[in-house]
């Protein structure tokens, strides 16, 4: 099967292994999914500010040979990661959801930043990989059944990212 158009929809599994912890993961004790809401921003101010400075030595961090395979194919992301490796390995299309740590985040539970132009991107294309996703966190997580439901074909790497992103990639013939 030939692939016209490829966008690739990330999350922060995609991350992992720059060193950057998930949303399940937990800092202090607390799990980041409920630190990174604007409700536990507001309650606890100085422990938030906190760890925003920690979550800025994640600029520091060098992008996987996931990011990398997705920069040189030159495909069009969406993502949900505020890291910015996408950028940094080279991709010239990054659609940021949840903004990023040199220019502001939208804490879970903001509105979504360019939800518009990520909902027509993928409406757009022939396929969707969906990397490092738990899905759970919406309405991103959403995408992937809208996009299917369109029929569009959606694949979904939620292991080993640096290891099997470049080989589908290779297999597609995209790199």
């Amino acid at each position: 099967m030939f692939i016209f158009k490829t966008v690739v929809l990330t999350g922060a599994g995609i991350s992992l292994s720059a060193g950057i912890p998930g949303y399940d993961m937990h800092w202090r004790g607390v799990p980041l999914r409920v630190m990174l809401t604007r409700q536990w921003a507001n309650a606890h101010p100085r422990l938030y500010r906190e760890l925003y400075q920690e979550m800025l030595t994640w600029m520091d961090k060098e992008p996987t040979k996931a990011h990398y395979a997705i920069a040189k194919a030159g495909i069009p992301v969406v993502t949900e990661n505020i890291d910015r490796l996408h950028q940094k390995a080279g991709s010239e299309t990054v659609i940021e959801l949840h903004g990023n740590l040199k220019q502001g985040i939208a804490l879970l539970g903001d509105p979504i930043r360019n939800w518009e132009k990520a909902k027509d991107t993928v409406a757009a294309a022939d396929h969707l990989l969906v990397i490092g996703c738990s899905l759970d966190v919406k309405p991103a997580g959403d995408l992937p059944s809208a996009a299917r439901e369109q029929g569009t074909q959606v694949s979904i790497i939620n292991e080993d990212a640096d290891q099997a992103v470049p080989a589908w990639l290779k297999r597609l013939k995209l790199t």
